[in-house]
């Protein structure tokens, strides 16, 4: 990559409307004559603080005070230096841009060349391993999975050898250097310092961006020794926060749903029953990176995570993330103590259609769960005084008025009592919170006047 010449930057500018390129990230509203408003990509934030001036193509957030035009835009959101946000644009719009050759630019470019051929060359040497002679151990675990060689080839599936070099052995006569089997994070140095391979004695699930890349692996263990997954290190062309298992795939269904699930063989095994629209993180909790991404591609997310405590708590985490950047996200609930893929397997594509076509809201999601928590494990009747002050908290938290009124009946006809007693209780714990949250900000407000009394005054002591 090289010095860009002003005429491209220009011609690259004009040609990118900075509204319909911040629209693909930001959800924008006419809030007055000139600006354009919506929720800040760069900070959380519930009230939109977020401007763009079409007529002057520039945008500013009030709140962090980030702005500039659509080339800082790009850079800023999609984590790009200068010449990488032109080339971006570029692309875009299908523009040819001039350069001046740059030793440095070039010599970056020449090495992630070299780490992509590293990465697409083990893509292949794991796949044809899966279906060799070596592979077969891998393939009775996806058998045994539900999963079929058409299920292996859409997702590019492979096995890693249970052997300490093979992969470095094959991409050596391949001629693939050790810095780019290194700087792929395809090797490690052994106790004995010599090259051996990171993956071993794994399936391997290949991680691929929208321009058909592979930019890492994640491996899952045949064996139970050490940790179960593992993942490419972060390398210069694979940032694990920032991309997501199965999101070529899913965007060939062309929803405007994506359905978030917690692994590779949730992805696989929802895809084999129909449900292509799929989505995972990769081996962490989702990342707001990763929600914009899927901001980007879809209208709404829909949460289908595990059904036990942890899959539960990631959910409220992860609607949490939504919410912030202004996205419509519902939760997908199973049976206590199911995930995606036993389900799926279990009872079948039309049961888990009925799910996902009935997804939850936050205030339902946690009133459900309230009431199964709440139920005696023996005989399965509800412990009245537990679920009610849950419930009744939950209701106290709910904004919507209209939702409010329809769960307090819900909730009145478990507890066996009238829809007014359950809103007359309600009402009252919403007036302790607004009471508990002016006390909070009351002793905040209290608290900083002291410090900076304190800073003005040293010898003061409150």
């Amino acid at each position: 990559m090289g010095r860009i010449s002003r005429e491209s930057i220009d011609q690259v500018i004009a040609a990118n409307d900075i509204v319909d390129v911040v629209s693909s990230y930001v959800d924008l509203d006419k809030k007055s004559s000139h600006n354009l408003f919506g929720l800040c990509p760069f900070h959380t934030e519930k009230t939109p603080s977020f401007s763009v001036t079409p007529l002057k193509q520039i945008y500013y957030c009030f709140g962090c005070h980030k702005g500039g035009n659509v080339i800082s835009f790009i850079q800023e959101i999609e984590h790009l230096n200068f010449p990488e946000a032109i080339h971006f644009l570029a692309k875009r719009v299908g523009i040819e841009i001039e350069e001046d050759e740059d030793e440095r630019w070039q010599h970056k470019r020449e090495e992630q060349k070299l780490i992509y051929h590293a990465l697409l060359e083990a893509a292949g040497f794991f796949h044809r391993s899966l279906i060799g002679d070596t592979g077969e151990a891998a393939r009775s675990y996806l058998t045994r999975r539900g999963t079929t060689l058409s299920d292996w080839r859409k997702f590019g599936l492979g096995y890693a050898p249970n052997q300490w070099d093979a992969l470095y052995q094959y991409l050596t006569s391949r001629a693939v250097s050790d810095a780019a089997m290194l700087k792929a994070g395809l090797i490690t140095r052994s106790s004995r310092d010599n090259w051996i391979d990171f993956f071993r004695d794994r399936v391997i699930f290949p991680i691929i961006d929208l321009s058909g890349n592979v930019l890492g692996f994640g491996g899952r263990a045949l064996q139970d020794q050490g940790a179960k997954y593992i993942n490419t290190m972060e390398t210069a062309v694979f940032h694990k926060g920032s991309y997501l298992f199965g999101l070529p795939q899913a965007l060939k269904a062309r929803s405007d749903q994506l359905i978030i699930v917690e692994g590779y063989m949730d992805v696989i095994a929802l895809s084999k029953a129909g449900f292509d629209n799929v989505v995972a993180p990769l081996g962490t909790a989702l990342t707001l990176q990763q929600a914009r991404l899927v901001q980007r591609h879809s209208k709404e997310a829909l949460l289908l995570f595990d059904s036990d405590n942890a899959g539960e708590s990631a959910a409220m985490r992860t609607f949490e993330i939504f919410s912030d950047i202004g996205m419509k996200a519902g939760f997908v609930l199973l049976p206590k103590g199911r995930d995606p893929d036993d389900y799926i397997r279990d009872k079948g594509p039309e049961r888990m259609a009925s799910l996902l076509d009935n997804p939850y809201d936050r205030s339902s999601y946690r009133l459900t769960l309230a009431e199964r928590k709440s139920r005696d494990p023996e005989s399965g009747s509800l412990r009245l005084l537990e679920y009610q002050d849950v419930a009744l908290d939950i209701l106290a938290e709910e904004e919507n008025v209209v939702l409010a009124e329809l769960y307090s009946d819900q909730v009145a006809r478990k507890l066996g009592t009238s829809t007014e007693r359950i809103t007359q209780e309600v009402d009252r714990r919403r007036g302790r919170q607004r009471a508990d949250k002016k006390s909070q900000v009351t002793a905040a407000v209290s608290g900083t006047a002291t410090d900076m009394l304190a800073m003005r005054r040293p010898k003061f002591r409150a």
